[in-house]
């Protein structure tokens, strides 16, 4: 028993994020306490994609492995003819759990998820590059200014608890975990500026570049590799009075990775002439023009040695009230990520009960991308042992493919008995 409440109060005062658990639901949030169930489990998927110029339909075939035509790659191009930055963010999470109820007001928590996170700002020309190459360029210096990339992609194995109490008709639910990580890509390049010039004739092709780059294993991993070791701390907390009126915040992610496999890191502030190979004569290129090669040119003072990252926080707020005794619902949620781009996103719904068997939420929402997107969430109880829920917040961006780019979606299936 002394053990217990140890690590109840390692949990209240380490403020350990959104966390996916039994009977926690933002569109119709209830009081789990009240629940009678001894064991719960439950598997959850949801993705977010959103672009600020890069259409559906290019990422639909980029993401997809499809051929992309010089048509999709024009129509692409046009909406980049602007001299602005192109954002990007990819944010995807598969979550496994168990919870084994101890008593009343607290329950053990063992689970296991993977993130990947993708998150970019890219200038103009260098999309043309990528697209195209840097033949339509000849003769002219083409610059590129202030872009990153950021990927990070990692499994966590999570272990906590969760904690029910209040008085009278406020209760109140702390839900905490202490997470191992399991690292397993990592790539970060920012470049500061770069001028490419291609001559004319194509004799020769001039880079300047300045810029950085944290790299893990450049070998894709494996959902059992591990490049990266690290940890981390989630903490989530609600206060709810049943069919009045619900509060929650959530932070995930609060945590590290070492990377420490096959690492590579660097600074370039160097120019570089590239005027092809002739067999005929001596030749200061390399061999090879691999991406390892390639590398090594450009950041020339590069180091093997691991580096330490933190992971992509992100912070949950949501509230709402109860309407008609508990039969209808209205809140909103904003989900803020302070180190990426996609820095924000906030949803507003209504949800109709149907006599705590089934409920539908329309949804709006709105993120700093400046996208508006309309979409629906679904929830059912099967029966006293099942619960479904399926939904996704960008329902209207489906039927706009030229449009800028906003997906995803989520799933949820809990068996409790």
């Amino acid at each position: 028993m002394k053990n217990k409440y140890l690590f109840i109060f390692f949990i209240l005062v380490s403020l350990l994020a959104k966390a996916q658990h039994y009977n926690f639901n933002p569109y119709l949030p209830t009081n789990s306490k009240q629940a009678d169930w001894k064991y719960a489990g439950g598997i959850y998927y949801d993705s977010h994609l959103n672009s600020s110029h890069l259409t559906n339909e290019f990422l639909n075939h980029f993401n997809q492995s499809k051929y992309i035509n010089n048509n999709i790659k024009d129509k692409q191009l046009k909406q980049l003819n602007a001299p602005v930055f192109n954002t990007q963010s990819q944010i995807f999470g598969a979550d496994f759990w168990l919870k084994s109820k101890d008593d009343e007001r607290f329950s053990y928590y063992f689970g296991f998820d993977h993130q990947n996170i993708i998150d970019s700002k890219l200038d103009p020309n260098l999309i043309g590059l990528l697209l195209y190459g840097n033949k339509q360029y000849a003769g002219e210096e083409i610059n590129i200014e202030q872009s990153d990339y950021y990927s990070t992609y990692f499994n966590r194995i999570k272990i906590g608890g969760v904690i029910d109490f209040g008085q009278k008709e406020n209760k109140h639910t702390i839900t905490g975990f202490i997470n191992v990580i399991l690292g397993q890509n990592h790539e970060e390049i920012n470049i500061n500026h770069a001028n490419i010039f291609t001559q004319q004739d194509g004799d020769y092709i001039d880079l300047s570049i300045q810029a950085q780059i944290e790299l893990a294993d450049t070998n894709w991993a494996d959902i059992w590799t591990v490049n990266g070791l690290g940890s981390s701390l989630d903490v989530h907390y609600s206060l709810i009075k049943e069919k009045d009126y619900h509060i929650g915040l959530s932070i995930k992610n609060l945590g590290f990775i070492n990377w420490h496999r096959a690492s590579f890191s660097g600074t370039a502030d160097t120019s570089f002439r590239y005027e092809g190979i002739d067999p005929n004569q001596n030749n200061t290129n390399p061999d090879s023009f691999s991406y390892d090669n390639l590398r090594q040119i450009i950041f020339k003072n590069a180091k093997n040695e691991a580096f330490t990252k933190l992971l992509p926080m992100d912070i949950y707020l949501t509230a709402g009230k109860y309407f008609s005794n508990g039969k209808f619902y209205t809140g909103i949620a904003t989900t803020f990520y302070p180190t990426l781009h996609y820095s924000y996103q906030t949803e507003l719904f209504f949800s109709w009960n149907h006599h705590d068997k089934f409920h539908i939420t329309p949804i709006l929402a709105y993120n700093s991308f400046e996208q508006f997107t309309a979409g629906l969430s679904l929830g059912a109880n099967i029966s006293k042992t099942i619960i479904i829920r399926v939904g996704s917040s960008y329902i209207s961006s489906f039927f706009s493919p030229d449009q800028a780019a906003a997906q995803g979606g989520f799933i949820s299936l809990i068996i409790v008995r």
